[in-house]
């Protein structure tokens, strides 16, 4: 028997509120914001939730959701250098739109912000714009939040409710039918795996919109190509997307998501395309100096150096995830060993590091920062001139000790000479470490060239697209 395919928008049945976000977080505390050791404590319920780990190479930590992949595909984490993109890419679509890129006349009363982030950077921001006074806010995340209650202005703290929940949840979202007058759905498309889960959270997003009202989904558009193809770090992006069942393309998911829910009057807003630069700056003598870049580029080059910022602070949990999956999709007679993964996850986040901190060079932040304002990095200066002094030091006293080993070669004190060795491959390594971090400190102060400079003239684009939709009056 053939199955008719049924015709008109799918309704979504009736249901009501676990809670109400604004009761439930309602404040005893006399003064209406909450005690300090009451924060103190939220907040470290809040840090323990993630699964933390420190970064190589890096002063900050490495910060992931403890979920599995099925639960939340999503694989960037929620460590400072993200927060620094997303607060960067919010201000983007602010100074070209305001804080929304949705016409709102007038200003709704109920606003949902789905994936807020663990900061809620847009909500915060736009709840104390002008014309928003009267608005509640719902910031709803996967994460809890970590944005410090008592640190928001009074007039704002009252108005705005933190939620977390998993916007995956086969539930839905914990709200009632046309409760909020604008849903606003930022930058998931990383943890949303394929189009039937758009289609989905389309759907829970209508919903829960009164009719007439509009739906804001915005996202960011970035497409980098290698400054030097890697075979390592294209293996892992292509197996976590193809494990996690993510299409990086938006095109081929919220259009259809928007039009399967007959969501109207869809109008497409995209962000100015930059061109990420493909080179270092070339070398200028302080602010205002001849062969300046435009602005357009410089903003590439912050915006490149940010991402291989996020990237590289994430380098281990990636390299967990391309090994997690290359364990799923390996033969049951080609897995490898607890010792060969454990190298294979090294070779992973060290090929990563190495990409991103390669596209940092090219971004050359400090070269900006130098042209714009006159700074340069004292501590890079300060670095480099240790590490120069430091390296022929080294040279020597390893010198002088094969000297040594070489004259007590026939010593028979087997014990000591064992000692010797090792201590000599250890001052070796050492040495090594040093002369790379030197090259490292040199090429980002450009003493020395760049090796293999591309010949591309761009590297890529940086850019966003924003779909705003109405729900029909006559939808339930």
């Amino acid at each position: 028997m053939d199955l008719q395919e049924p015709t008109g928008p799918r309704k979504a049945t009736a249901r009501a509120s676990k809670f109400d976000p604004f009761l439930a977080s309602r404040l005893d505390a006399p003064s209406g914001s909450p005690s300090a050791a009451d924060e103190r404590h939220r907040l470290a319920r809040a840090h323990d939730w993630f699964d933390s780990a420190r970064a190589k190479g890096r002063l900050d930590w490495s910060v992931a959701h403890p979920l599995g992949k099925d639960e939340a595909p999503q694989w960037l984490g929620y460590e400072a250098a993200a927060e620094d993109w997303d607060a960067v890419m919010l201000s983007m679509w602010h100074d070209a739109h305001g804080p929304t890129v949705a016409v709102l006349d007038p200003k709704p009363s109920r606003v949902l912000d789905v994936a807020c982030g663990v900061h809620a950077h847009w909500v915060v921001h736009t709840a104390q714009q002008p014309g928003w006074e009267h608005t509640r806010f719902v910031a709803l995340d996967l994460a809890p939040s970590l944005v410090p209650a008592g640190l928001l202005p009074r007039g704002v703290r009252g108005r705005v409710a933190f939620v977390q929940h998993n916007v995956l949840d086969p539930g839905g979202l914990p709200f009632f039918d046309d409760e909020f007058d604008f849903v606003r759905v930022g930058c998931v498309n990383s943890a949303v795996p394929a189009e039937h889960a758009w289609d989905r959270l389309v759907e829970e997003c209508r919903r829960v919109l009164k009719p007439g009202h509009k739906l804001e989904v915005l996202d960011t558009l970035f497409s980098l190509y290698m400054p030097r193809p890697l075979p390592t770090i294209i293996d892992a992006c292509e197996r976590i997307v193809r494990a996690r069942f993510i299409t990086l393309a938006l095109h081929t998911a919220i259009p259809p998501a928007l039009a399967m829910n007959e969501l109207r009057c869809t109008r497409t807003v995209k962000l100015p395309v930059l061109q990420a630069p493909a080179r270092p700056p070339t070398v200028a003598a302080g602010p205002g100096a001849d062969g300046e870049e435009d602005v357009e580029v410089r903003h590439a080059r912050i915006l490149l150096h940010l991402w291989s910022q996020r990237i590289g602070a994430h380098a281990l949990p990636l390299a967990r995830a391309v090994e997690a999956t290359y364990r799923a999709e390996a033969p049951s007679g080609a897995l490898r060993g607890a010792k060969e993964s454990a190298a294979a996850e090294k070779d992973s986040e060290r090929a990563i590091l190495e990409w991103t901190g390669e596209l940092r060079e090219i971004a050359g932040l400090a070269s900006v920062m130098e042209r714009e304002w006159g700074w340069e990095c004292a501590f890079d200066r300060r670095l480099e001139g240790k590490l120069a002094s430091r390296v022929p030091v080294m040279e020597r006293e390893l010198g002088a000790r094969r000297g040594r080993q070489q004259r007590n070669g026939g010593s028979s004190d087997a014990g000591r000479s064992r000692w010797s060795e090792a201590a000599l491959q250890q001052l070796e390594a050492q040495k090594r470490e040093a002369e790379q971090e030197l090259g490292l400190v040199r090429r980002r102060l450009r003493l020395v060239p760049m090796p293999r400079p591309s010949e591309r003239e761009t590297m890529g684009i940086f850019g966003g697209e924003a779909w705003i939709s109405t729900k029909r009056v006559d939808q339930m």
